[in-house]
């Protein structure tokens, strides 16, 4: 016959307790059942040992072990649930800011603009006569307005 697994959270918290340590109740629970799934007598001292880890130690000493990771700091969480324009090459779109795509969206964007940078630096003049490119033209002056008027300026072409 085996006997039912003990309730170690009242024990985890004392424990926590003395270290200085106020574990939530899912870190309770989590350990509780950890330390449930894996307990037995230390016949020489009598005392009630677990398993955490793949390593066999006493309550307290589990509970110090766990606490190590409860110091760590989670990652931040955002909380803004505002809505952000997200915008790539010529599309539009919102996302919600807290959303892990927008970051990838910007940098996404980001990388765009600065491969269309290079890009244009490398172009002919598109508003001379003989390298005349009307979608070189366009996309120069939605991305670069300045310098679209200086190369119309330029090419002898009156500015739009």
């Amino acid at each position: 016959m085996t006997a039912p697994a003990p309730d170690f959270a009242s024990a985890i918290r004392t424990a926590a307790a003395e270290i200085g340590q106020t574990p939530t109740g899912d870190q309770v629970a989590a350990l509780n059942h950890e330390m449930q799934s894996a307990w037995h007598i230390d016949l020489a001292t009598g005392h009630v040992n677990v398993v955490v880890g793949g390593r066999a130690m006493s309550v307290p000493s589990a509970v110090a072990e766990a606490a190590k990771a409860w110091a760590q700091p989670d990652e931040p969480t955002i909380t803004d649930d505002r809505w952000v324009k997200a915008e790539i090459g010529s599309s539009t779109g919102w996302r919600r800011a807290n959303d892990p795509m927008f970051g990838i969206v910007q940098n996404i964007e980001a990388a765009h603009q600065r491969d269309l940078a290079r890009e244009i630096a490398e172009w002919p003049n598109p508003f001379a006569t003989k390298t005349a490119n009307r979608t070189r033209q366009v996309i120069l002056q939605k991305h670069d307005p300045a310098l679209a008027a200086r190369l119309q300026t330029e090419a002898g072409v009156r500015a739009r």
